[in-house]
């Protein structure tokens, strides 16, 4: 009866150290896999939201350009990559000016990148050497003209890019039709 009483009265002191140890490893073990989850997420976060930024600024600024333009040039023969050339005389200046003073853009994919140049004159800016990058990780970059309409283009830009502690992929599909405000179209 001695016995029985004494396993009614609790825990002894050495059970109460032992199931705090055991806690303790639990919750060690789960912090430290609450803090790689923690930070595996906000990897992949910060290279997407990288991916995003820099693929929809690219896109964005080639459509502004594209939607300011007086003159729209897609060459089929100049690069082997896309690419596009993009005429903006400044404001103000009459349609049968010379043009030396407009701004030609010109962007296209070399590799992976978008890169982009601009020259004022009476030419594009292409053949004058390497462009400045304006994005990376692109796998795809087109311009077309759809049906007989000369100042409507569309704009097609898809990126993709792996990243993280598992090397998974981000991807990005952004696509528009752009009406120009054109004079004139080529």
């Amino acid at each position: 009866m001695d016995r029985l009483k004494r396993s009614e009265g609790g825990f002894t002191l050495i059970e109460l150290v032992i199931a705090l140890a055991l806690v303790a490893v639990v919750l060690i073990s789960a912090s430290n896999l609450l803090i790689n989850f923690g930070r595996f997420s906000a990897s992949v976060v910060k290279s997407e939201a990288s991916l995003m930024g820099t693929t929809l600024g690219a896109f964005e600024e080639i459509v502004s350009r594209i939607t300011a333009a007086n003159e729209v040039t897609i060459p089929a023969a100049n690069f082997s990559a896309p690419s596009i050339d993009i005429r903006i005389s400044p404001a103000g200046a009459p349609a049968n000016s010379s043009h030396a003073s407009d701004v030609y853009h010109t962007y296209w994919k070399n590799g992976n990148q978008i890169q982009y140049k601009t020259n004022t004159g009476s030419a594009p800016a292409y053949g004058s050497g390497v462009g400045t990058v304006i994005a990376t990780e692109i796998t795809s970059l087109s311009f077309t003209r759809p049906g007989t309409d000369k100042n409507t283009i569309n704009v097609i830009l898809e990126a993709q890019s792996a990243s993280g502690p598992t090397n998974s992929t981000s991807k990005e599909h952004l696509e528009t039709t752009v009406v120009m405000r054109s004079r004139s179209a080529v």
